[in-house]
Protein backbone atom coordinates (compact mmCIF):
# COMPACT_ATOMS: atom_id res chain seq x y z
CA UNK A 1 0.00 0.00 0.00
CA UNK A 2 1.30 3.46 -0.92
CA UNK A 3 2.03 5.84 1.96
CA UNK A 4 -0.74 8.26 0.97
CA UNK A 5 -3.30 5.45 0.90
CA UNK A 6 -2.07 4.20 4.26
CA UNK A 7 -2.22 7.72 5.69
CA UNK A 8 -5.84 8.08 4.58
CA UNK A 9 -6.71 4.90 6.46
CA UNK A 10 -4.92 6.06 9.62
CA UNK A 11 -6.64 9.46 9.63
CA UNK A 12 -10.03 7.77 9.33
CA UNK A 13 -9.31 5.53 12.31
CA UNK A 14 -8.04 8.23 14.68
CA UNK A 15 -10.53 10.98 13.85
CA UNK A 16 -13.72 8.97 13.44
CA UNK A 17 -16.18 9.54 16.31
CA UNK A 18 -16.82 5.83 16.71
CA UNK A 19 -13.32 4.42 16.35
CA UNK A 20 -11.09 7.39 17.15
CA UNK A 21 -8.72 8.21 20.00
CA UNK A 22 -9.76 10.54 22.80
CA UNK A 23 -6.81 12.85 22.30
CA UNK A 24 -7.21 13.34 18.56
CA UNK A 25 -10.98 13.70 18.77
CA UNK A 26 -10.49 16.55 21.24
CA UNK A 27 -7.87 18.11 18.99
CA UNK A 28 -10.21 17.87 15.99
CA UNK A 29 -12.70 20.23 17.65
CA UNK A 30 -10.05 22.96 17.76
CA UNK A 31 -8.63 22.51 14.27
CA UNK A 32 -9.03 25.15 11.58
CA UNK A 33 -8.96 22.45 8.90
CA UNK A 34 -10.76 19.17 8.23
CA UNK A 35 -8.40 16.20 8.63
CA UNK A 36 -10.61 14.06 6.38
CA UNK A 37 -10.40 16.53 3.51
CA UNK A 38 -7.12 18.36 4.04
CA UNK A 39 -4.71 15.60 5.05
CA UNK A 40 -3.76 13.81 1.84
CA UNK A 41 0.01 13.37 2.03
CA UNK A 42 2.87 13.52 4.50
CA UNK A 43 3.47 17.23 4.06
CA UNK A 44 -0.13 17.95 5.04
CA UNK A 45 0.57 16.47 8.47
CA UNK A 46 2.55 19.62 9.28
CA UNK A 47 -0.82 21.34 9.68
CA UNK A 48 -1.06 19.69 13.10
CA UNK A 49 2.17 21.32 14.26
CA UNK A 50 4.81 19.47 16.25
CA UNK A 51 3.63 17.20 19.02
CA UNK A 52 5.54 18.00 22.21
CA UNK A 53 7.38 15.61 24.48
CA UNK A 54 5.37 16.93 27.43
CA UNK A 55 2.14 15.90 25.75
CA UNK A 56 3.34 12.32 25.39
CA UNK A 57 4.83 12.27 28.90
CA UNK A 58 1.98 13.76 30.87
CA UNK A 59 -1.12 11.98 29.59
CA UNK A 60 -2.20 8.36 30.10
CA UNK A 61 -1.29 6.31 27.05
CA UNK A 62 -4.93 5.23 26.61
CA UNK A 63 -6.05 8.66 25.41
CA UNK A 64 -3.86 8.29 22.31
CA UNK A 65 -5.17 4.82 21.47
CA UNK A 66 -8.31 4.61 19.30
CA UNK A 67 -11.46 3.14 20.84
CA UNK A 68 -11.20 0.44 18.20
CA UNK A 69 -8.13 -0.95 19.98
CA UNK A 70 -9.09 -0.15 23.57
CA UNK A 71 -11.81 -2.81 23.31
CA UNK A 72 -8.98 -5.39 23.45
CA UNK A 73 -6.24 -3.31 25.02
CA UNK A 74 -4.59 -6.31 26.68
CA UNK A 75 -3.42 -7.35 23.20
CA UNK A 76 -1.37 -4.15 22.78
CA UNK A 77 2.36 -4.08 23.46
CA UNK A 78 3.53 -1.18 25.62
CA UNK A 79 6.98 0.31 25.78
CA UNK A 80 8.62 3.50 26.96
CA UNK A 81 11.41 5.75 25.80
CA UNK A 82 14.83 5.57 27.41
CA UNK A 83 14.34 8.74 29.44
CA UNK A 84 17.66 10.34 28.43
CA UNK A 85 16.05 13.77 27.98
CA UNK A 86 13.38 13.68 30.69
CA UNK A 87 10.57 11.52 31.97
CA UNK A 88 9.95 8.47 29.76
CA UNK A 89 7.22 8.58 27.12
CA UNK A 90 4.88 5.58 26.90
CA UNK A 91 3.79 4.19 23.56
CA UNK A 92 1.61 1.34 22.27
CA UNK A 93 2.03 -1.12 19.41
CA UNK A 94 -0.62 -3.30 17.84
CA UNK A 95 0.06 -6.66 16.23
CA UNK A 96 -0.02 -5.31 12.66
CA UNK A 97 2.61 -2.63 13.30
CA UNK A 98 4.78 -4.77 15.55
CA UNK A 99 4.84 -7.78 13.23
CA UNK A 100 5.69 -5.64 10.20
CA UNK A 101 8.67 -4.13 12.01
CA UNK A 102 9.79 -7.55 13.24
CA UNK A 103 9.73 -8.80 9.64
CA UNK A 104 12.06 -5.95 8.66
CA UNK A 105 14.51 -7.01 11.37
CA UNK A 106 14.36 -10.61 10.20
CA UNK A 107 14.70 -9.72 6.52
CA UNK A 108 17.88 -7.76 7.28
CA UNK A 109 19.47 -10.80 8.91
CA UNK A 110 18.55 -12.85 5.85
CA UNK A 111 20.09 -10.24 3.53
CA UNK A 112 23.24 -10.35 5.60
CA UNK A 113 23.42 -14.12 5.13
CA UNK A 114 23.11 -14.95 8.83
CA UNK A 115 22.10 -18.60 9.28
CA UNK A 116 18.87 -19.61 10.97
CA UNK A 117 18.81 -21.60 14.24
CA UNK A 118 21.67 -19.67 15.86
CA UNK A 119 21.35 -18.98 19.57
CA UNK A 120 21.13 -15.32 20.62
CA UNK A 121 22.66 -13.55 23.60
CA UNK A 122 21.05 -10.20 24.32
CA UNK A 123 22.95 -7.82 26.60
CA UNK A 124 20.67 -4.84 26.92
CA UNK A 125 17.67 -3.34 28.66
CA UNK A 126 14.40 -5.23 28.82
CA UNK A 127 11.33 -4.34 30.87
CA UNK A 128 9.74 -1.22 29.32
CA UNK A 129 12.44 -1.04 26.62
CA UNK A 130 10.90 -2.67 23.57
CA UNK A 131 14.09 -3.56 21.73
CA UNK A 132 14.73 -6.43 24.13
CA UNK A 133 11.32 -7.91 23.36
CA UNK A 134 11.93 -7.47 19.63
CA UNK A 135 15.25 -9.33 19.84
CA UNK A 136 13.56 -12.11 21.81
CA UNK A 137 10.84 -12.46 19.17
CA UNK A 138 13.43 -12.26 16.38
CA UNK A 139 15.38 -15.10 17.96
CA UNK A 140 12.27 -17.27 18.23
CA UNK A 141 11.32 -16.44 14.65
CA UNK A 142 14.74 -17.63 13.49
CA UNK A 143 14.65 -20.80 15.56
CA UNK A 144 17.32 -20.17 18.18
CA UNK A 145 17.58 -20.24 21.95
CA UNK A 146 17.42 -16.84 23.62
CA UNK A 147 19.88 -15.96 26.39
CA UNK A 148 19.75 -12.54 28.03
CA UNK A 149 21.44 -10.30 30.55
CA UNK A 150 19.34 -7.41 31.76
CA UNK A 151 20.51 -3.97 32.72
CA UNK A 152 18.85 -0.72 33.72
CA UNK A 153 20.25 2.13 31.60
CA UNK A 154 18.47 4.76 33.68
CA UNK A 155 20.17 3.54 36.84
CA UNK A 156 23.60 3.48 35.17
CA UNK A 157 23.32 7.14 34.25
CA UNK A 158 22.82 7.98 37.92
CA UNK A 159 26.08 6.34 38.97
CA UNK A 160 29.41 8.03 39.46
CA UNK A 161 32.32 6.80 37.32
CA UNK A 162 33.70 4.28 39.83
CA UNK A 163 30.31 2.71 40.52
CA UNK A 164 29.48 2.74 36.82
CA UNK A 165 32.66 0.83 36.01
CA UNK A 166 31.76 -1.79 38.62
CA UNK A 167 28.31 -2.15 37.09
CA UNK A 168 29.70 -2.56 33.57
CA UNK A 169 32.27 -5.08 34.83
CA UNK A 170 29.38 -7.00 36.38
CA UNK A 171 27.67 -7.10 32.96
CA UNK A 172 30.88 -8.25 31.29
CA UNK A 173 31.33 -11.09 33.78
CA UNK A 174 27.79 -12.33 33.16
CA UNK A 175 28.37 -12.13 29.42
CA UNK A 176 31.56 -14.15 29.72
CA UNK A 177 29.83 -16.81 31.82
CA UNK A 178 27.37 -17.42 28.99
CA UNK A 179 29.73 -17.11 26.02
CA UNK A 180 32.24 -19.51 27.61
CA UNK A 181 29.68 -22.20 28.47
CA UNK A 182 26.93 -21.90 25.86
CA UNK A 183 26.74 -22.08 22.06
CA UNK A 184 26.14 -18.42 21.15
CA UNK A 185 26.00 -17.44 17.48
CA UNK A 186 24.54 -13.91 17.66
CA UNK A 187 25.33 -11.21 20.20
CA UNK A 188 22.89 -8.29 20.45
CA UNK A 189 24.02 -5.29 22.48
CA UNK A 190 24.71 -1.56 22.38
CA UNK A 191 27.71 0.24 20.87
CA UNK A 192 28.66 1.39 24.37
CA UNK A 193 28.86 -2.19 25.62
CA UNK A 194 30.70 -3.28 22.47
CA UNK A 195 33.45 -0.82 23.36
CA UNK A 196 33.92 -2.68 26.64
CA UNK A 197 33.58 -6.13 25.06
CA UNK A 198 36.33 -5.20 22.59
CA UNK A 199 38.75 -5.25 25.52
CA UNK A 200 37.90 -8.83 26.50
CA UNK A 201 39.87 -11.46 24.60
CA UNK A 202 37.47 -14.27 25.48
CA UNK A 203 34.70 -12.37 23.69
CA UNK A 204 36.68 -11.14 20.70
CA UNK A 205 38.01 -14.68 20.10
CA UNK A 206 34.67 -16.41 20.56
CA UNK A 207 32.72 -18.24 17.85
CA UNK A 208 30.24 -15.42 17.20
CA UNK A 209 28.78 -15.33 13.70
CA UNK A 210 26.98 -12.00 13.98
CA UNK A 211 26.66 -8.93 16.19
CA UNK A 212 23.49 -6.87 16.18
CA UNK A 213 23.48 -3.44 17.77
CA UNK A 214 21.09 -0.66 18.66
CA UNK A 215 20.75 1.97 21.37
CA UNK A 216 23.47 4.63 21.46
CA UNK A 217 24.58 5.82 18.00
CA UNK A 218 27.27 3.79 16.23
CA UNK A 219 29.91 6.34 15.26
CA UNK A 220 31.78 5.75 11.97
CA UNK A 221 35.20 5.44 13.65
CA UNK A 222 33.80 2.88 16.09
CA UNK A 223 32.15 0.92 13.29
CA UNK A 224 35.45 0.77 11.41
CA UNK A 225 37.31 -0.27 14.58
CA UNK A 226 34.84 -3.02 15.47
CA UNK A 227 34.42 -4.47 11.98
CA UNK A 228 38.02 -4.30 10.75
CA UNK A 229 40.18 -4.68 13.85
CA UNK A 230 38.24 -6.37 16.65
CA UNK A 231 35.63 -8.59 14.96
CA UNK A 232 36.81 -8.86 11.32
CA UNK A 233 35.14 -12.24 10.75
CA UNK A 234 31.81 -11.33 12.35
CA UNK A 235 28.83 -9.96 10.41
CA UNK A 236 27.54 -6.70 11.88
CA UNK A 237 23.80 -5.93 11.74
CA UNK A 238 22.73 -2.34 12.40
CA UNK A 239 19.45 -1.19 13.89
CA UNK A 240 18.41 2.31 14.92
CA UNK A 241 15.25 2.86 16.85
CA UNK A 242 13.31 4.19 19.75
CA UNK A 243 10.01 3.55 21.47
CA UNK A 244 8.06 6.12 19.45
CA UNK A 245 8.89 5.07 15.90
CA UNK A 246 10.03 1.48 16.07
CA UNK A 247 13.26 0.12 14.64
CA UNK A 248 14.89 1.32 11.43
CA UNK A 249 17.13 -1.19 9.69
CA UNK A 250 20.52 -0.91 8.02
CA UNK A 251 20.26 -0.66 4.23
CA UNK A 252 23.75 0.58 3.35
CA UNK A 253 27.11 1.62 4.78
CA UNK A 254 28.90 4.57 3.18
CA UNK A 255 32.42 5.37 4.41
CA UNK A 256 31.58 3.54 7.66
CA UNK A 257 28.43 5.64 8.07
CA UNK A 258 25.34 3.46 8.43
CA UNK A 259 22.21 4.23 6.43
CA UNK A 260 18.90 3.27 8.08
CA UNK A 261 15.42 2.89 6.56
CA UNK A 262 12.45 3.43 8.91
CA UNK A 263 9.53 0.97 9.07
CA UNK A 264 7.43 2.67 6.40
CA UNK A 265 4.46 3.13 6.21
CA UNK A 266 4.01 2.84 9.98
CA UNK A 267 6.79 5.33 10.66
CA UNK A 268 8.71 7.71 8.42
CA UNK A 269 11.58 10.13 8.98
CA UNK A 270 12.39 13.49 7.48
CA UNK A 271 15.47 15.61 8.07
CA UNK A 272 14.71 19.23 8.88
CA UNK A 273 16.74 22.40 9.20
CA UNK A 274 17.49 22.81 12.95
CA UNK A 275 17.20 26.61 12.63
CA UNK A 276 13.81 26.34 10.87
CA UNK A 277 12.17 22.93 11.32
CA UNK A 278 9.58 23.73 8.66
CA UNK A 279 12.28 23.30 6.01
CA UNK A 280 13.40 19.88 4.74
CA UNK A 281 17.15 19.83 4.03
CA UNK A 282 18.63 18.68 0.73
CA UNK A 283 19.87 15.13 0.21
CA UNK A 284 23.35 14.79 1.64
CA UNK A 285 22.77 17.58 4.16
CA UNK A 286 22.63 17.16 7.89
CA UNK A 287 19.71 18.22 10.05
CA UNK A 288 17.27 17.36 12.82
CA UNK A 289 15.20 14.19 12.53
CA UNK A 290 11.44 14.63 12.35
CA UNK A 291 9.48 11.45 12.96
CA UNK A 292 5.94 10.57 11.99
CA UNK A 293 4.16 7.60 13.58
CA UNK A 294 1.34 6.45 11.30
CA UNK A 295 -0.07 3.29 12.80
CA UNK A 296 -3.66 2.23 13.46
CA UNK A 297 -3.08 2.17 17.22
CA UNK A 298 -0.98 5.34 17.62
CA UNK A 299 -0.70 8.57 15.66
CA UNK A 300 2.11 11.13 15.90
CA UNK A 301 1.78 13.50 12.91
CA UNK A 302 5.09 15.27 13.51
CA UNK A 303 7.64 15.03 16.31
CA UNK A 304 11.08 16.66 16.40
CA UNK A 305 13.63 14.21 17.75
CA UNK A 306 16.76 15.17 19.70
CA UNK A 307 18.75 13.35 17.01
CA UNK A 308 20.45 14.67 13.89
CA UNK A 309 21.23 12.73 10.72
CA UNK A 310 22.13 13.11 7.06
CA UNK A 311 19.21 12.93 4.65
CA UNK A 312 19.55 9.95 2.33
CA UNK A 313 17.48 8.71 -0.59
CA UNK A 314 14.96 5.92 0.07
CA UNK A 315 16.16 2.34 -0.19
CA UNK A 316 14.84 0.28 -3.08
CA UNK A 317 11.15 -0.48 -2.62
CA UNK A 318 10.52 2.41 -0.20
CA UNK A 319 8.95 5.83 -0.76
CA UNK A 320 10.18 7.73 2.29
CA UNK A 321 13.69 8.95 3.03
CA UNK A 322 16.39 6.98 4.75
CA UNK A 323 18.78 8.60 7.23
CA UNK A 324 22.56 8.25 7.53
CA UNK A 325 24.84 8.42 10.57
CA UNK A 326 22.33 9.52 13.23
CA UNK A 327 23.67 11.10 16.38
CA UNK A 328 22.29 13.13 19.26
CA UNK A 329 22.24 16.89 18.85
CA UNK A 330 22.59 17.36 22.63
CA UNK A 331 26.35 17.13 22.89
CA UNK A 332 26.45 16.81 26.70
CA UNK A 333 23.98 13.96 26.86
CA UNK A 334 24.96 11.02 29.06
CA UNK A 335 24.23 7.76 27.24
CA UNK A 336 25.63 5.50 29.92
CA UNK A 337 25.43 2.01 28.42
CA UNK A 338 22.39 2.58 26.20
Amino acid sequence: MKIDEHLNRIIKIHFDEKSGSEYWLKVRKKLTFDPFKDINDLKDLDLFGFLSSDTLRNYPVEIFIPKLFLKNKSELILGSSGGRTGKPKWIAYGKETYDYNLKMLNDLMDRKGIPKDLNFLYVGPTGPHLFGKRVFDLCKLRGGLFYSIDFDPRWVRMLESVERKKYVDHLVKQTLDIIETQDIGVLFTTPSMLTRFAQVEEITNSELKAIGFSGTPMKPDDYKFFTEEIFPDVTFVGYFGNALFGVSVEVDVVDYQIVYQPPEPYAVFEVRDPTDPNIVVEYGSRGQILGRRLSPEFLIPAFLESDVATRYRPAEGFESDAIMNPDNMLRDIDYGVY
